[in-house]
């Protein structure tokens, strides 16, 4: 299989253990393309699995772009996306065939529910289509039950990593990427940036690399989408029979490495 060999390199990276890390991912995954077109998605288990690997791993080559290219927020934003991703593969893992269903009953009741607020202020023809979409189905939009996720009613991510034995996971990496996800206060110092003896505002408004203030937390940040998206592949390798023992292997010392460097 003729396929890429390492990663694009991380140009604004410190780390050779970090970059090793995001090569196995890198190549891995294009791996794990080929061996999905091969074999068939014949179990809505397979099927899951298959989704939240290509949204990680398309997500994880545009977080490489990203950070590339000066923008190491946004990368981390995406990184965020690749680690609920993650948490939910490894909760999915525990019983594929019973969450399967599940998950895309879930899928169905999210676009009723989109349908029937939508309704509360649509007019003209949206509103009369929206009346024939239910009439279709035998729905009355009042009886649709509202649940947050597949894995629960009230169910959060907190709750999905505590389920999984993943607090550590979700209190060291989920908070601070989630403040560059809403825009919330936490990350101001992310943005503005104060430099010199009279505390001179210097804004982080354009492409370029992580100040030196920053760049620690900004690589730590970025590195939760290739570890994540090797989560996904590890569970997609079990539902699926496919070995990538060696190579996930390997990704694990990687990261014992860098974790020695940098973390």
């Amino acid at each position: 299989m003729e396929g890429p060999e390492t990663a694009p390199t991380l140009k604004l990276n410190k780390s050779a253990a970090l970059q090793q890390v995001c090569d196995i991912a890198f190549v891995l995954a294009h791996r794990v393309r080929h061996d999905l077109r091969r074999y068939p998605s014949d179990t809505p288990a397979k099927r899951v699995v298959a989704y939240w690997f290509s949204k990680a791993a398309k997500s994880f080559a545009a977080a490489v772009l990203l950070w590339n290219q000066g923008y190491w927020q946004d990368a981390a934003v995406l990184a965020r996306t690749i680690l609920e991703v993650s948490l939910q593969s490894l909760l999915f893992r525990k019983e594929p065939e019973k969450f399967a269903p599940q998950f895309f009953k879930h899928a169905e009741v999210q676009k009723h529910r989109l349908f029937a607020d939508m309704d509360k202020h649509a007019e003209g023809e949206i509103k009369a289509g929206i009346a024939s979409y239910f009439e279709r189905l035998g729905l009355n939009p009042s009886d649709i039950e509202k649940w947050k996720n597949w894995w629960g009613k009230d169910g959060t991510i907190w709750d999905l990593a505590k389920e999984i034995e993943a607090r550590q996971t979700y209190q060291v990496q989920y908070p601070a990427l989630s403040f560059l996800v809403h825009g919330a206060p936490s990350a101001f110092s992310y943005y503005v940036l104060k430099t010199g003896p009279r505390e001179y505002i210097d804004w982080d408004w354009e492409a370029g690399a992580p100040s030196a203030s920053t760049y620690s937390l900004a690589e730590t940040m970025f590195s939760a989408a290739p570890l994540s998206l090797l989560d996904v592949i590890a569970v997609l390798g079990e539902l699926w029979g496919l070995d990538y023992d060696a190579d996930l292997q390997a990704a694990r010392e990687a990261v014992e490495r860098y974790n020695k460097e940098y973390v």
